[in-house]
């Protein structure tokens, strides 16, 4: 899969004629859309770093300097300053909205001039049935469910045979040491 970048667009998208259905199904996917202008769209055409860039809505494109710091949980991102993106190039960003009753993938084409978005195109948009996918997930959750309870069960086990078995091989050794001492003082 590999590493991508984020786009954030102000910009007005040249968005399909989306049913009330289709637009209230993408509005209940996984991202929660109630504006495309909040969405974090995914590129492979800048610079693979998972940067952020943000296409402003007077067609000015800037990359949100991002430094990466490391704390006691995680790398964690931190957005700096704004960096002026002064490139020449066509950006595909796109997007999988996965619906209660369909996925929904859009894909969008800008084209930038030294930095100046020139034009910006809908490049995509795919309705397709999510049975499948629903039903991988289902399983999914069971399998990681059954697992859980597993490790429940583990626990259980660990409390009740290994934990004691640990502390009579602890006694044990810490006899046996002892009466291995005794023996060399008496000898």
């Amino acid at each position: 899969m590999g590493l991508f970048d984020t786009v954030i667009c102000d910009y007005p998208l040249p968005l399909p004629d989306f049913t009330d259905e289709e637009f209230e199904d993408i509005n209940s996917s996984d991202k929660g859309v109630s504006s495309f202008q909040e969405v974090e769209w995914q590129t492979k055409d800048m610079g693979n770093m998972l940067d952020v860039y943000s296409i402003e809505d007077d067609g000015q494109i800037y990359l949100r300097a991002t430094q990466w710091y490391e704390n006691e949980d995680a790398v964690t991102p931190q957005e700096g300053d704004l960096e002026k993106y002064e490139k020449t190039a066509e950006i595909n960003f796109y997007q999988m909205f996965m619906g209660k009753e369909w996925d929904h993938w859009l894909e969008f084409k800008a084209t930038v001039w030294k930095g100046e978005l020139k034009e910006l195109d809908l490049v995509e948009y795919k309705k397709e049935d999510n049975s499948d996918r629903v039903e991988i997930q289902q399983e999914m959750m069971e399998k990681i469910s059954e697992e859980s309870s597993r490790g429940k069960l583990y626990k259980v086990y660990k409390r009740i045979v290994s934990t004691p078995l640990h502390i009579i091989r602890v006694v044990l050794g810490f006899m046996i040491g002892a009466t291995m001492k005794i023996e060399r003082w008496l000898t």
